[in-house]
């Protein structure tokens, strides 16, 4: 394809690199995270809680990625998107192993908040480091390709569910995740690091304040532009996060379906995730990316709905492999988007702060919905969060401006020296 051939237009050296690693780390921790959401029925049987609670688990991992990608964003800011990339890496895939390991749920949570810092910081260092070693014209192709390896990670994740997790257990599964240790060799070896933030070393607006100017999102010069980038962020993670969470709790409590099935739905609706990340961001190359987030969001609650409350199977599946494709197209988008609002030298942290924030909040949204669904059922527990996040992500929307085809270069002098 042209565009993947010309993704790196105007960088120096082997910017497809940078991409494929990029998208193989964000996979490695997106399967990790969704082997969790596979798993919860089987953790609650082994720990002797209920599924609200055992929920916990899944709040634990991404209450801390906010702050990871702050961390480890901040790390990238001030020594560059490779190494930050490697550390984190290795972060999440030491607390991937242990989570297989853990004898209680208190261990167990506690493990999983210490994973989030390194899922958080693989987003960062691996958004900013993709999204800056792509030419202006394919930045949100890039932006999509690259979440693609998230959604890949996804769609694995049942599939090593339904034939790992009979053999080898629950705590199998995440022992074998330790294989993602196998990135940071390649990392070392392929990966050159962003010709933008060394353009920017150059220039010398990256200095050793650059590992703590993080508070510079919250000056007057960047607040509103972080605040509508969260509120984007809470919209995209309400819509995905609780039918994604609870999809496989509601098909195995509510329709009986057999394991294959729940996995086969699953990757169902990750297949149409990555899709849509490809499409959307495509799209959003072409006629702008708030035009495509808005369709999205728009689009977002109909195929939820039909899943939800459709009695046959083959419906079921139809209508999650759709509601992926809405997923898929609001989460491609997203990378380029808060990169393409941010300078250089903070880029890494606001984007793996404003992002990992959103998720912190989506999964709070499936939390909330894990225990309301005793009240009002799964459909309308689900439906409930989904409109606020619609809701939430157009308002965002309003108060952001259009950044496809823009120069990182151009927003550095712009804002660069701002706050």
């Amino acid at each position: 394809m042209v565009a993947i051939a010309r993704l790196g237009e105007g960088t120096r050296e082997r910017p497809l690199a940078a991409l494929l690693i990029g998208s193989l780390a964000l996979c490695a921790d997106s399967w990790d995270a969704f082997l969790l959401v596979y798993a919860l029925s089987d953790i609650s049987e082994t720990f002797h809680l209920g599924l609200g609670v055992t929920a916990l688990a899944l709040m634990g991992t991404y209450s801390t990625r906010w702050l990871g990608g702050m961390v480890f964003g901040s790390l990238a800011n001030r020594f560059g998107r490779k190494r930050a990339l490697m550390i984190s890496v290795l972060w999440f895939s030491v607390f991937t192993m242990l989570t297989g390991a853990a004898t209680s749920f208190a261990m167990l949570l506690v493990i999983r908040v210490l994973f989030g810092l390194g899922m958080g910081g693989a987003y960062a260092a691996g958004g900013s480091l993709v999204t800056e070693s792509a030419g202006n014209r394919y930045r949100g192709f890039s932006s999509g390709v690259y979440m693609s390896g998230f959604y890949i990670g996804q769609m694995m994740a049942p599939i090593a569910y339904s034939f790992i997790s009979p053999v080898a257990g629950w705590r199998g599964l995440f022992l074998f995740g330790g294989i993602s240790l196998l990135l940071i060799p390649a990392i070392a070896l392929w990966v050159v690091e962003s010709p933008v933030w060394l353009a920017a070393k150059r220039s010398g607006s990256i200095a050793a304040h650059s590992a703590f100017s993080v508070w510079r999102l919250f000056l007057p010069g960047l607040l509103g532009i972080t605040l509508a980038l969260i509120a984007i962020e809470f919209g995209e993670f309400f819509i995905a996060y609780p039918f994604t969470a609870l999809m496989p709790a509601f098909l195995k409590a509510e329709r009986n379906f057999a394991v294959a099935t729940i996995a086969f739905a699953g990757s169902g609706l990750a297949f149409g995730a990555l899709i849509g990340s490809l499409v959307g961001s495509w799209l959003s190359d072409l006629f702008g990316r708030k035009p495509v987030f808005a369709a999205a969001y728009v689009a977002g609650t109909l195929p939820t709905l039909v899943a939800m409350y459709a009695p046959s199977t083959n419906v079921i599946v139809a209508a999650s492999a759709l509601a992926g494709v809405v997923i898929g197209v609001l989460g491609g988008l997203v990378t380029a988007f808060e990169n393409e609002h941010y300078p250089t030298e903070i880029r890494s942290a606001g984007n793996g702060f404003v992002h990992n924030l959103g998720a912190f909040g989506g999964s709070i949204g499936a939390v909330i919905a894990a225990f309301l669904r005793g009240a009002v059922g799964f459909q309308l527990a689900i439906l409930s969060i989904l409109m606020m996040g619609v809701i939430l992500g157009i308002t965002g929307l309003v108060f952001t401006r259009e950044t496809a085809g823009v120069s990182l270069l151009d927003i550095d002098a712009q804002r660069g020296r701002r706050g």
